[in-house]
Formats: structure tokens, C-alpha cells, sequence
């Protein structure tokens, strides 16, 4: 099945319609239709070329599209929104784009944005569509509330050249409590490019793993959590590692990969345990802010019961020794 056999006024428009009569359709009451559960969840193709996003699409759960490639099926948004945003079960749409109801924030488990499935493509930010503003992110991909997805072979990336976005972000990771929460996703052959960060994610996420991704080009790789310089969503300065009321990131993997051009930290995880760096190399360039002696971190975090297995790092321990907290791994203890 082909997007454009949707119809709409732009590509957007063609790409909203699809998600909702494929995947949403069903909700709104009165509806003759059967809502649609993830084993009846068809597959959207995606052909080969550049996809113009004006606005946000909302990504209902269950939805499954599959492009023709890296570098070859193409979404590049050209203004200050986040890209695609993942939306819950109690959304409504009855046929018209204009009576939609995205919920972004369920009530329930069973209720929330899940089995999302995003294979063969690439997520770009636009250059010339980017403000530069230190005090604010948008996303290519947000994820809230979300849940049991897959994100196979996709490249998040800056159209930048060699500059690093200051507020384009790859991945957002939200969640509304320790319960309703962004876990068990997975990042598999995944490339991340020229973002300010990877991933982020100031909340509880649990069981995300990050399988053979590369990470080149970044402010900062996988963040789960805040620092002590961070400034949230709100402009308010943060003094707690993570959102209030919220224990903090949880078992989250990053394993088998690559981290070459990263300036400050490539893994930060601020509070919460059982976070774990395996297998994964890390290049000369990373933590030194651009260049020089170390400067930050590369895989630091905010409690003990985390981990770092198995890992390289090119900067050597000679080059990290008697610079306070900047070394190679850190643990802060509370």
C-alpha cells in the first residue's frame, strides 16, 4: 500500500491521511469500523525520494511503514516542529484531518502509544528551516508514552554539512510517570548525524536498547537525564537530575556501537540503575569538545548499579587521568 493513493493537498497531508484511516480509524464513536490491533497492522510502503514535512505527524499506535533505504525514502522537515510524534489509543478521527483529537498523554498501559514500526528511511532537518535557539529542542522523532516499538535501519540527520544542529534533536524520550513511560523500544543499524543530541529523554525509560548504531557529528549522544547547565522545555533552570516525581532512566542498553565525533558525553544516565554500556567503541573525538584534551565524560552516570562492559575507548587512560570528573567513566554518588 502507497501513500499517495491516500490523496491530500501536500505530502504532509498524504502522510497524516494514511496514518489515521490505516491505523486509527475505528475510535470515533459510532464507528462501524473495528479499531485495528498490532497483529492486523498493514504495512505502509514508502517509495524512494523526498517527502516535504510542513507540520507535525502524529503516529498512532500499530503504525508500520517501511521506505526503499537509507538515503533513499526521505522526510525533511523544513520548519521549527517536531517531525513525527508518537500519539496514544485515545485519539480520534472520524475521517476529516480538521475533527482529529491527538492524546499525547494516556491514562493507562493499555492505552498508550505502542508496536510502532519505522524500517528504511531517512529523518532530516532542514537547514534552512532550523531557528538556533540553546533553550529549546524539537524532534525528528518523539516518543510519547511509547512503547514495544521497533526503529530498524533508519538515519537521523542534520542537513547541516559538518555544523551540529543547536537544538534538532534525533529521538525525544517522554513519558508521564514511572508507570506510563517510554520502554522497550529498540534502535537497531540506526544512524545518528549532525544532531545536538541522539537522544533524549529527562524522564523514566526503561529497556530502550540501541543495537549497532552509529553516533558522528553530535553535541551529545544518548541523555537520559539532566545536568546541572540544562534549562527544560519550560525555560526554567533544572537543580534535579530528572522531571519531578519521576525515578529516572532504567535498564537501558547501548551495545555494538560506534561513537566517533561526539563533543561532550556519549552516554549520560543522571539517576536511576541497571544502565549499561557494552561493547561499543568509543573514537579519539569524543568528550573533547571538539578537539584538545578531554573535556567531558564519555559515559557517565549519576548513580551506582550502571555499567560499562566490554568497551573501548581510543582516548586513553593517560589522556584522562587528573581532570576531576571529565574522565573516561564517572560515577557521582548521591
Amino acid at each position: 500500500m502507497l501513500v499517495r493513493a491516500f490523496g491530500g493537498a501536500s505530502q504532509t497531508e498524504q502522510l497524516q491521511k494514511a496514518f489515521y484511516e490505516l491505523y486509527l480509524r475505528g475510535n470515533d464513536v459510532g464507528s462501524t469500523i473495528t479499531p485495528i490491533t498490532n497483529a492486523e497492522a498493514p504495512i505502509l510502503y514508502i517509495e524512494p525520494g523526498v517527502f516535504t514535512i510542513t507540520k507535525t505527524i502524529y503516529v498512532p499506535p500499530f503504525t508500520t511503514i517501511i521506505g526503499a533505504g537509507k538515503n533513499k525514502t526521505i522526510f525533511r522537515k523544513t520548519g521549527d516542529f517536531d517531525m513525527f510524534r508518537t500519539i496514544g489509543s485515545e485519539s480520534f478521527y472520524d475521517g476529516l484531518l480538521g475533527n482529529s483529537i491527538e492524546v499525547f498523554t494516556p491514562d493507562s498501559v493499555a492505552n498508550q502509544s505502542r508496536n510502532i514500526r519505522f524500517e528504511d528511511m531517512t529523518l532530516q532537518a532542514n537547514q534552512s528551516g532550523t531557528s538556533v535557539s540553546s533553550d529549546y529542542r524539537s524532534y525528528l522523532l518523539r516518543l510519547e508514552s511509547c512503547r514495544d516499538s521497533t526503529f530498524k535501519n533508519v538515519c537521523f540527520t542534520y542537513s547541516g554539512g559538518s555544523l551540529i544542529s543547536d537544538r534538532e534533536v534525533a529521538v525525544g524520550a517522554v513519558s508521564k510517570n514511572n508507570t506510563v513511560c517510554t520502554n522497550n523500544n529498540r534502535f537497531i543499524d540506526c544512524d545518528f548525524i549532525g544532531t545536538r543530541e541522539a537522544a533524549y529523554g529527562p524522564y523514566t525509560v526503561k529497556d530502550n536498547t540501541f543495537v549497532r548504531c552509529t553516533f558522528d557529528y553530535l553535541r551529545r549522544g544518548v541523555i537520559f537525564g539532566y545536568t546541572q547547565a540544562e534549562i527544560n522545555d519550560a525555560g526554567n533552570s533544572i537543580t534535579l537530575p530528572v522531571e519531578v516525581g519521576q525515578s529516572g532512566p532504567q535498564d537501558n542498553v547501548i551495545s555494538n556501537s560506534q561513537f566517533s565525533n561526539v563533543s561532550e558525553e556519549a552516554f549520560l544516565a543522571s539517576a536511576g540503575t541497571g544502565n549499561k554500556s557494552e561493547n561499543n567503541r568509543y573514537g579519539e573525538n569524543v568528550g573533547n569538545d571538539n578537539g584538545g584534551d578531554p573535556a567531558y565524560p564519555i559515559v557517565s552516570y549519576g548513580e551506582r548499579g550502571n555499567f560499562s562492559v566490554d568497551d573501548t575507548f581510543e582516548r586513553t587512560y593517560n589522556l584522562a587521568v587528573n581532570i576531576g570528573n571529565t574522565g573516561l567513566l564517572t560515577y557521582h554518588q548521591k
